[in-house]
């Protein structure tokens, strides 16, 4: 018998959540949809010049960069409100895991 660890959980991507996965971490791998050969692979993790972990994944068909700890929060923690941020608590923006998040106010 295998124990999952919280880590292995993954939640859909809610802005298509037929083609990727995101888990706690902030890694984002493919759940089927466009090539199932594909399924389950993890992707790569790029970063921004501001440091920011990112990814590039298709969404009706036309590739997007999308923030790693924006979808960790938006799957784990909820939508987040248009007048709020994701803050990392640590201060570093290259570690999008969801102990080291959370929904804040701007400004």
């Amino acid at each position: 018998m295998t124990i999952e660890s919280e880590d292995d959980v993954w939640l859909p991507v809610r802005e298509c959540p037929d083609h990727y996965e995101v888990n706690r971490l902030g890694q984002i791998r493919n759940s089927g949809g466009y090539h199932r050969s594909f399924t389950g692979r993890i992707r790569k993790p790029r970063f921004d010049k501001k440091g920011y972990v990112i990814y590039v994944i298709s969404i009706n068909s036309k590739f997007r960069l999308r923030y790693a700890h924006r979808l960790v929060a938006d799957a784990f923690l909820g939508p987040i409100p248009e007048d709020m941020q994701v803050n990392h608590k640590d201060g570093d923006k290259g570690n999008p895991s969801l102990d080291n998040l959370e929904i804040v106010t701007n400004g």
